[in-house]
């Protein structure tokens, strides 16, 4: 069993629908469906509902945020429905309009406050926020989130695991020698994988075609070679990871 513990399925299409159920089957793959504002999250729902081998989360990402600022209480079910939390989070990487910035602020800690001492599995987007993030996470107690895509500084890295924080490396791995050191830097229980489906791959390579979930497998092998394992040991060490990391929320 193959773990993508971040993609968008939401974003596939419908002409797509088959196609990427059949492969999340045929792997297998596990696949947490992250959303990144309320529709997104409906859509996210209706696909689960076609395959086990998809867990949706509920989360409003950041580039979100100040569309959800002003009506923080229509999240308040959604939150307390959903075990599985994300994609929430900061980010002053990709955002550079810094009056975005305190919406982000106030809806990642919304979530925070929300979830704090409750059984949550967060997945976080941390980007060119990685110290605020590590102060949120300490000032509401929240333990053992899901770190995404991580590529901010690596003395911080440390901190994020004192925290209980397990860290997906994805496609970025095939083209960047600092996600490669951050790869050998992630001790290996703490370890997930991810694809961040369907745009990420091409965003990354200029290709116009969704990146599918068989790409999983691609990660894990790029994975397997720069931590000198064998890839059936790597997909174990993986799959336990989360299987642990389930046990520890009790979910």
């Amino acid at each position: 069993m193959y773990l993508d513990a971040h993609a968008h399925i939401d974003q596939y299409d419908d002409k797509q629908q088959t196609q990427v159920l059949d492969q999340l089957n045929n792997l297998p793959a596990l696949t947490i469906g992250v959303s990144m504002d309320l529709p997104s999250w409906h859509r996210t729902r209706r696909w689960s509902g076609q395959s086990s081998r998809i867990l949706p989360s509920f989360g409003i990402h950041p580039w979100r945020a100040p569309d959800y600022v002003h009506r923080l209480d229509e999240l308040d079910p959604f939150i307390e429905d959903n075990a599985l939390i994300g994609e929430i989070g900061l980010d002053y990487r990709f955002v550079k309009d810094e009056t975005h910035y305190p919406a982000q602020r106030k809806v990642f800690e919304y979530f925070l406050q929300s979830v704090s001492g409750q059984h949550k599995l967060l997945n976080l987007h941390t980007s060119g926020a990685e110290a605020d993030i590590l102060e949120y996470l300490d000032h509401y107690e929240i333990s053992n989130p899901i770190i995404h895509w991580y590529n901010g500084p690596l003395d911080l890295i440390p901190d994020f695991l004192d925290l209980g924080c397990y860290f997906t490396i994805g496609v970025e791995i095939f083209f960047s020698e600092r996600i490669q050191t951050i790869a050998r830097q992630i001790p290996t229980d703490r370890l997930l994988t991810e694809t961040d489906n369907p745009s990420s791959y091409p965003w990354l390579t200029d290709r116009g075609e969704n990146g599918m979930p068989e790409l999983i497998v691609d990660v894990y092998n790029k994975l397997a070679e720069i931590r000198d394992m064998q890839a059936k040991e790597l997909r174990d060490v993986v799959l336990n990871n989360f299987i642990n990391l389930t046990k520890i929320l009790n979910l």
